[in-house]
């Protein structure tokens, strides 16, 4: 399965952006709708890298923010399920490097109690921020909730699309064959083309 931009050529890219057609990445074997999208979501997350696309910057900081709510998430459903059965100082440590700064008193079991309900609803919380910037994720890369392409009006059409190809291409001085052109080359392309006008 293609899922870098050096694999893709530009036709592919072309299909997958406009037509929703992730079965081009497939190379011919048999693959499961989600493994095409997550193809598809890391070469347009590699493509906006390499082309400067402020996209990009985006799409970073979101899953960024993913990475560290899952970890918060994961270690701390972790410790909290260990300290509701028993006490346990490295569980506890685990929860202050992720900024949950309860005592947990060994002789209070009323307290402690209080401070395993706490660290529990504040996990809700993180919970809550995760499903938001998952959502925004799909957002970036234009999909429902379901993680389904959105029927919603292209802001860029596949003719203006063709056209800044033909642009790019004759600005520097030759035919790009979409077929033969892959897609990193294309978007080294793109960002010198963009940085040459900039000046």
């Amino acid at each position: 399965m293609k899922n870098t931009c050096s694999q893709t050529s530009l036709h592919d890219f072309i299909r997958c952006l406009f037509h929703q057609d992730y079965s081009v990445l497939s190379d011919g074997k048999e693959c499961k709708h989600d493994e095409l999208m997550n193809a598809w979501q890391q070469i347009y997350e590699e493509y906006c890298l390499i082309s400067g696309s402020p996209e990009y910057a985006k799409i970073l900081k979101c899953l960024n923010e993913i990475i560290r709510l899952q970890k918060i998430l994961l270690h701390g459903r972790a410790a909290v399920t260990v300290l509701s059965y028993k006490y346990s100082l490295p569980d506890i440590e685990c929860l202050k490097q992720i900024g949950f700064n309860y005592e947990f008193s060994i002789t209070d079991r009323k307290a402690y109690d209080k401070d395993v309900l706490n660290c529990s609803n504040r996990l809700k919380g993180f919970e809550i921020q995760l499903q938001i910037q998952d959502k925004k994720r799909l957002e970036l890369f234009g999909l429902d909730e379901n993680g389904q392409p959105k029927n919603k009006k292209q802001e860029q059409t596949e003719s203006d699309f063709l056209k800044s190809v033909a642009i790019v291409g004759k600005s520097n001085g030759y035919h790009i064959q979409l077929r033969n052109t892959m897609l990193d080359e294309w978007a080294g392309m793109v960002k010198l083309h963009n940085e040459m006008n900039q000046k």
